[in-house]
């Protein structure tokens, strides 16, 4: 589940596998990973690197599922723990900052753009949506539409999505088809804005 983004599923399996052996570092630093939506990507080198996929306001150092890990991990897992924290945390302080200078959104424009697993290059819904963005637009909202909000910026997108999720007030879903809806990267941004309202973040 980590290795595709389905942090939600992810978080739900750690959850159930850590009441069944409560004293497996590996299972809290799973849930810490799920939490902070981290996949590990090839770097140019060759390296594989934590890549987040779920930016936070809150520290990794302060989350329970971290301190948990370190509690139960022997010295080399410790010693692991510790490197890739320091390089999840610098990234996020850095996307945190960079997200903090951006303009904010009224709306936040949810949809599946491609289906490359079909060989469908755009899909039908990213037109469709593409339509209600520039009504949008026309009314005189700030609007975030993936496409066209990103297309300025280089792979590294995170920081631009989490300020989106973060200060749009109100998310439209557009999706012509229930597995559109549920695919991994439209329910990452659904997921994450419906998160923010359950911990009050956010109006519901």
């Amino acid at each position: 589940a980590l290795r595709l983004c389905n942090f939600e599923e992810a978080e739900n399996l750690f959850s159930d596998i850590v009441v069944k052996y409560p004293h497996s570092s590996r299972n809290y630093w799973g849930l810490l990973l799920s939490k902070y939506g981290i996949k590990y990507e090839t770097d140019y080198d060759g390296k594989k690197i934590p890549t987040c996929y779920a930016t936070s306001y809150a520290s990794l150092y302060e989350d329970k599922n971290y301190k948990l890990a370190l509690r139960y991990g022997s010295k080399d897992e410790k010693d692991y723990y510790e490197k890739q924290a320091e390089i999840i945390e610098k990234n996020r302080i850095e996307w945190v900052e960079k997200a903090s200078k951006l303009p904010p959104y009224d709306i936040f424009i949810s949809y599946k753009d491609t289906e490359t697993e079909n060989g469908i290059e755009r899909t039908r819904d990213s037109y469709e949506a593409q339509e209600v963005y520039h009504f949008l637009k026309s009314k005189g909202y700030n609007v975030f539409f993936s496409r066209i909000s990103l297309n300025c910026y280089g792979e590294k997108y995170e920081p631009y999505i989490f300020n989106a999720l973060n200060t749009a007030k109100i998310m439209i879903i557009y999706g012509s088809k229930e597995e559109y809806i549920t695919s991994t990267w439209v329910k990452n941004e659904w997921s994450r804005f419906a998160k923010r309202i359950v911990n009050k973040e956010k109006a519901s």
